[in-house]
């Protein structure tokens, strides 16, 4: 393989990890707060992450059983 068919395979699997990712934000939506954390966390978001797309700070989302459960 040449480093051009490497640099774009890395290139297409960065993507389809940030697409998961956005996919995952918009599944989140209407679900309530234990269902965001636990889709979020399956996504590989740590905890501030997380906080910060749900407003709440990374110490709340550790304690949540929610974050302990996954």
């Amino acid at each position: 393989m040449t480093k051009l068919a490497k640099t774009e395979k890395a290139l297409l699997e960065e993507i389809n990890e940030k697409l998961g990712k956005l996919i995952g934000i918009l599944a989140i939506q209407g679900k309530n707060e234990d269902e965001q954390i636990r889709i979020l966390k399956a996504l590989g978001f740590n905890s501030k992450q997380t906080g910060r797309l749900l407003g709440l700070d990374d110490s709340s989302i550790r304690h949540k059983k929610a974050w302990s459960q996954n």
